[in-house]
């Protein structure tokens, strides 16, 4: 696996030694994350209601449906976003908040960009199975 990091500088990195760190935090958020959206529809008042309203909401549900279907096809596109920026990202010299600021805008730019392109893929009936979209 480390072959596959050399680019990478955090491959240098004890942090970031394998592809399977995982921890007692780590596991205690993923617990939290799902016992909070598993009650949020049992939630009749509060803030959760409010949520779950919005949540309700005609245009989100659509999003969240088409995203959750191209979520596959996503996974498998972002790569190919990523690679190139690995190749300009030592390059750009960043105080900490445009780093932080960068990270949020390419995350967001990376999401969107993988979806809308498996939407697109997934119009074309030729390759329409391969795109991912289920």
């Amino acid at each position: 696996p480390m072959g596959l990091l050399s680019n990478y500088e955090a491959a240098k990195s004890t942090i970031v030694s394998s592809y399977l760190d995982f921890g007692f935090i780590e596991m205690i958020r993923s617990m939290a994350f799902f016992i909070l959206f598993k009650y949020l529809y049992q939630s009749s008042s509060g803030v959760f209601s409010k949520v779950k309203k919005f949540l309700e909401n005609k245009i989100i549900l659509s999003f969240n449906q088409s995203v959750s279907k191209s979520s596959y096809g996503m996974y498998l596109f972002h790569h190919t976003l990523i690679e190139p920026l690995i190749i300009i990202a030592p390059q750009l010299i960043l105080t900490g908040t445009e780093t932080a600021l960068l990270i949020v805008l390419l995350s967001l730019a990376v999401f969107l960009i993988s979806w809308i392109v498996v939407l697109i893929i997934n119009r074309i009936p030729i390759i329409k199975n391969f795109s991912g979209y289920h």
